[in-house]
């Protein structure tokens, strides 16, 4: 897994071909905003409000 500033991780699951993004940010409405765009370009999004909760 790659990080990039903002909070954002990819994983490219070689395998299959899918890439999946972790969106960390405690705002929901940007949460979401960037989860569609994210979706809509043919990641798979995982969100969590903080990396706390991600590890849990």
């Amino acid at each position: 897994m790659s990080r990039s500033k903002g909070g954002v991780g990819m994983e490219e699951n070689s395998q299959r071909g899918r890439r999946r993004i972790l969106v960390v940010e405690a705002e929901e409405s940007i949460r979401n905003i960037v989860s569609i765009f994210l979706s809509k370009r043919g990641y798979e999004v995982i969100t969590a409000r903080s990396g706390e909760v991600w590890i849990e």
